[in-house]
């Protein structure tokens, strides 16, 4: 019942970490109370915290792909706060790599701010793989084009008339 926000988000985050040591359930309360804190007038501006601190509790759970769609949006509640949308960002990129979406890792590597103080241990390592990842993401683009473009060759001559048409038609209306 503290008047602090801050306060009483990290109590909250602490608190689950502790039942989840003593062998408690209460993970995916302490997940659901934070989402819910994040929509209450109370804590305007502390969303990116709520949100990144659900996330954190989602991986525990193992369900990554809520922990996205939570990080994704304290990255987009962040505004101040770069620390926390480096480690979001960071957390992304993991979750990408891990599941093969490199695309979106890369991304992910690009967006981060390597000025911040808590990446300064890390910065080598991941200035390595932000580079790894933009020539790989680089290289797929290239072999996806190249397939699309084969597929299109291959086609009987009626076919790619057609297709080419409709795909002109496409570009014009989007223009």
């Amino acid at each position: 019942h503290t008047t602090d926000p801050v306060l009483y988000i990290h109590a909250r985050i602490y608190e689950a970490q502790l039942v989840k040591k003593e062998g408690g359930s209460s993970i995916a309360e302490t997940l659901a109370d934070l989402v819910k804190l994040s929509k209450k007038e109370r804590f305007d501006g502390f969303e990116d915290i709520l949100y990144y601190a659900a996330a954190g509790m989602a991986l525990q759970l193992g369900d990554t792909a809520q922990a996205r769609t939570l990080l994704m949006k304290s990255v987009t509640y962040s505004t101040e706060n770069t620390s926390v949308k480096n480690q979001a960002y960071l957390k992304l990129a993991d979750i990408s790599y891990a599941q093969r979406d490199y695309t979106f890792a890369s991304n992910c590597y690009d967006s981060l701010n390597f000025q911040d103080p808590s990446l300064t241990e890390q910065s080598a390592k991941l200035q390595l793989r932000q580079q790894i990842l933009k020539d790989l993401v680089e290289q797929m683009n290239v072999v996806k084009r190249q397939d699309s473009l084969q597929a299109v060759a291959k086609m009987p001559e009626k076919e790619m008339d057609a297709y080419l048409k409709t795909l002109v038609r496409k570009i014009r209306r989007e223009r």
